[in-house]
Formats: structure tokens, C-alpha cells, sequence
């Protein structure tokens, strides 16, 4: 079987079992179980079916896309797991969903969905899907906080007009200074809408698509405007943090810009591969000696490992390797401060 099908039979049996012993002892109870990655798909065995009583969760994961709306025709991914919905909903009526609507392998960039969300939840209601659990995370509020309002509030009621409410929620959260924040927010959008690539989130192999290096040069010239326009302390320290969220993604986006550039052929590959990870290291250490100033934009214990600690590490091999090839004396090695642990 597929591997995203591999334990589908053994996680069923489990469920199954559980199912019938609660039921026992409470009849009708509805148990909610998880349908994710090495066991997303229903099980081949075509007499091996739900219990009545379970409502399965299907995780929409790196395999599909965020990009595209799922009903996206022209998206792969999203065909492939409009699919899987369909299947699953053979076994059950109860079918949810577990949305990225925040990413943490996006690296505390903005995560610009609203346009997928807009139309994924009244398709959701209208295919017969029953709820929606989705990840969330305070200290990533100010990247991702107005898809997650949308999502709130179409959740509420799928019928809402997400013009409508995205209209209030910038004259309400950023006073004077709605329309230069409002252009940072859409520019992000139709970027991200636009691309023909099919993200599921990670940042070190699609930022790039969405951050280059023009629309970076926008998003800074907004929050200039932005500042320049506040008219009350509220609104102004609003737009001060989404300013902060911009420079981190700038900075964090030009990481990545560089990588690309290398990788991509042609000569000086390991001179900008060097500068990629000198930004790098330089971006951590940023975050690590203010991390008060980044509350709500990244986790700085994030940021010290995890992906970024990965991301670090693949350039430096993207660049050991580079200078191998091209007969380029080895780099040194890492001095203990450059070390992100």
C-alpha cells in the first residue's frame, strides 16, 4: 500500500475496538480519531469499515496544498485530497478536518491563506464536513492572526462576506493607517495566490516563491506609510509590531532568497551561500538577544532549533559541497559562536 496508507488498517482495528467497548457502557458516544500521515487514508480492506460511532479527523499535511482552495481544479494535490474526503466520508458522516492555518515549518513568516480560507469553509459546509480543529500558537500571533480571524468568523457562519469583514477589521485594528496595512496584508495574498507552486507550508524550500525581493521591497515601503499615518497609540503600536513582523520576514526571506540563487546554477554559488548563512546567523542572534521584542512573531527557542537549526546546517552542506565541486579550498570550521545551540 501507499505510505500514507501503511498503518491505516491496524489504526481502524484499534479504533474500531475502542468504539465498540465504549459503546457498551455508553451507547451513541461519539469518539473523534485522527487521520494523518502514515495512516490518512481508509484502509484497502474493503470489509474493514468505521464503527458507527467515530468521527474521523483528517489532516490536510504536507502532502496537499495551501496555496490553492481544495476545490482548486487545477491543483494536484488538492484533488488528491478532496479524494481522500470523499473516501472517508464512505465510512463515516462524521467527517473534520485538521487545517495548517498556522504552519510552524513556515518559520514565523505571515502565512497569506485568507484568499484559500475564503473559499474552503463555505465548501467545506457544503460538501457535509462537520468541524475543523486547526493549529495555533500565541507566540505566532502577528504572522497569521487575520486568517485566523477569517476563519473564526466563517466558521460562525460560512454564509459571511469575507470582504465585508476584512473591510471592518482594518479600519477597527489600524485606525488612519488601514489602507498602507491593508495593501502589506493583500500584497502577501496575491502573491501567495498567485504562485504556480503547491505549498503545504516549509519555508526553506518554497519562501522564496512568495518573498522575493520586490515584494519585500513593498511590504517595507507599507509599514513606512503606516507608521507615518497612525493616529492613536493603540493603532501605533499595532502597526509597530506588524513593523517588527516585517523586518523578520525580510530578513528571514532574504535567507532564503540566497539559498535559491545558489542553488540555482551558475557562478559564485559559494560566495552567496556563505552570505546566506552569515544572515543567518546574524538573524538568530538577533532574536536571541531581544526575544521580548519578537513576542508574538517567533519563538525564539524555535528559531535556536528545530527547522531553522536544519535550514542552517543544508547550507552549510549546500556550500561544502559547492566548494568540493568547483575545487574551492574547504570553508573553516564553524567557530563555537556561530553555533546555534
Amino acid at each position: 500500500v501507499p505510505r500514507d496508507q501503511q498503518y491505516s488498517r491496524r489504526q481502524m482495528v484499534l479504533y474500531n475496538r475502542v468504539a465498540w467497548i465504549v459503546d457498551q457502557a455508553h451507547p451513541g458516544q461519539r469518539i473523534l480519531v485522527g487521520a494523518y500521515n502514515v495512516y490518512s487514508w481508509p484502509p484497502k480492506d474493503p470489509g474493514l469499515k468505521a464503527h458507527p460511532n467515530l468521527a474521523v479527523v483528517i489532516c490536510h499535511y504536507e502532502d496537499y496544498c495551501l496555496t490553492h482552495p481544495t476545490n482548486t481544479v487545477s491543483c494536484t494535490p488538492n484533488r488528491r485530497y478532496l479524494e481522500l474526503i470523499q473516501q472517508w466520508q464512505e465510512h463515516t458522516e462524521h467527517v473534520f478536518l485538521y487545517e495548517y492555518y498556522r504552519k510552524a515549518n513556515w518559520l514565523g513568516l505571515p502565512w497569506p491563506i485568507v484568499h484559500t480560507i475564503a473559499e474552503d469553509l463555505p465548501f467545506y459546509h457544503q460538501i457535509g464536513l462537520k468541524g475543523m480543529y486547526t493549529q495555533y500558537n500565541q507566540a505566532y500571533v502577528w504572522n497569521n492572526f487575520i486568517p485566523m480571524y477569517v476563519a473564526t468568523r466563517l466558521l460562525w457562519d460560512h454564509t459571511a462576506d469575507v470582504a465585508a469583514i476584512l473591510d471592518d477589521l482594518y479600519t477597527r485594528f489600524y485606525g488612519r493607517a488601514a489602507e498602507p496595512m491593508r495593501r502589506w496584508h493583500e500584497t502577501l495574498e496575491r502573491q501567495m495566490a498567485g504562485c504556480d507552486t503547491h505549498m503545504p507550508g516549509n519555508a526553506p524550500k518554497y519562501a522564496h516563491c512568495v518573498f522575493t525581493d520586490e515584494i519585500c521591497q513593498e511590504l517595507t515601503a507599507c509599514i513606512d506609510e503606516a507608521l507615518a499615518t497612525s493616529d492613536t497609540e493603540k493603532a501605533r503600536a499595532r502597526v509597530e509590531r506588524m513593523a517588527v513582523q516585517s523586518e523578520y520576514a525580510v530578513e528571514l526571506a532574504h535567507v532564503f532568497q540566497l539559498r535559491q540563487r545558489a542553488t540555482s546554477g551558475g557562478n559564485g554559488a559559494a560566495a552567496i551561500l556563505r552570505e546566506a548563512i552569515e544572515r543567518g546567523v546574524a538573524l538568530h542572534r538577533k532574536v536571541k538577544a531581544s526575544p521580548n521584542r519578537y513576542d508574538g512573531i517567533m519563538d525564539e527557542s524555535r528559531l535556536c532549533t528545530g527547522i531553522m537549526q536544519r535550514t542552517l546546517d543544508r547550507l552549510r552542506l549546500d556550500l561544502e559541497e559547492t566548494t568540493a565541486e568547483t575545487g574551492l579550498v574547504e570553508p573553516q570550521p564553524q567557530r563555537d559562536d556561530e553555533r546555534l545551540d
